[in-house]
Formats: C-alpha cells, structure tokens, sequence
C-alpha cells in the first residue's frame, strides 16, 4: 500500500502537468453517465464519485482520489498493526472498516476503467 501510495502521488503529478486528449475529454464530458449507471447496475454512490470527476473531464481528480484511498487505507492499516504490536487483537470495526475502504476503492477503480474502456 506504500507504493500504491507513492505511485498514486507520482501520477497525480504527472496528470496534473500534462495536457489532456481533448478527443477523450470530449467523450467524457458527452458520455451517457445514467444509462451507463443502470445498464451495468453498478453502486450509485461509488458511481456517483466517478461521475463527478469524468463527467467534466478532470482525469487528475481521479488520480488524486485514489492517492486519497491509498492514504485511507494506510493509516487503518498502520491503525492495525500498532494494535498488532501491543498484543491486542485489532478492533472488530477496524478490520471491518478496512475492508470497506479497499472495496470503495477497487470499485472505483473498476468504474473508472469500465467507463474509459467504453468510450475508446
């Protein structure tokens, strides 16, 4: 998770310095984010999240949440282990919300790829 984390930051400053497809962010910005939504029955509220960044083209936003997952994510993690180290089983909750975020975060990746992968 440290070097998703680290790869995350480098691509988000990559994205932020480089010129958009005008092309592709005209596709974003005309795709049919509601059709696509119900066609492929997909999680609203994580869709919703990838609809707001593509559905005006901002790609660096994209890069910036999954840095922001990734950072989520590590710190539960670092939450744990510290328990780990002091003998004491992690809480319950904290596993559980774990869990949650990496599923929040693979969908939204899954999303973002399904989304880019139909308007080629």
């Amino acid at each position: 998770m440290e070097q998703a984390r680290a790869t995350y930051l480098q691509l988000k400053t990559l994205a932020a310095a480089t010129p958009y497809n005008q092309e592709v962010i005209y596709k974003l910005i005309n795709f049919d984010y509601d059709a696509f939504l119900q066609e492929n029955r997909l999680f609203p509220s994580v869709f919703a999240r990838v609809k707001g960044f593509l559905s005006v083209g901002n790609v660096t936003g994209v890069f910036n949440e999954f840095h922001l997952y990734t950072g989520q994510i590590l710190d539960l993690l670092y939450t744990i282990k510290r328990e780990v180290d002091a003998e004491i089983f992690p809480t319950l909750s904290t596993v559980w919300c774990v869990n949650q975020q990496y599923s929040e975060f693979k969908l939204f990746g899954q999303y973002v790829a399904q989304v880019f992968y139909s308007i080629k």
